[in-house]
């Protein structure tokens, strides 16, 4: 079976909180996920927040970006 490349499309402009740490959506999913640049590992970190408020998706960004840079895992919720 084909895979449907159009799966991993970003529905929406990303939604910038601050620097490196931003909210998208993609098109297999009704949740937004949040991307958050890793200093020291020189990556992006990219987990769902698990939710489709938007306002929900921001304190849950927030949380995550404050993981990284304290050096904590990120919870799942």
């Amino acid at each position: 079976m084909a895979r449907n490349p159009n799966r991993d499309k970003v529905l929406e402009k990303p939604i910038k909180l601050q620097k490196g740490l931003s909210l998208f959506r993609v098109q297999k999913s009704p949740y937004y996920r949040c991307k958050v640049w890793d200093s020291r590992k020189k990556k992006n970190i990219i987990r769902s927040t698990q939710t489709a408020s938007l306002t929900e998706a921001k304190t849950i960004a927030n949380k995550m970006w404050a993981a990284v840079y304290s050096n904590q895992p990120i919870e799942k919720s």
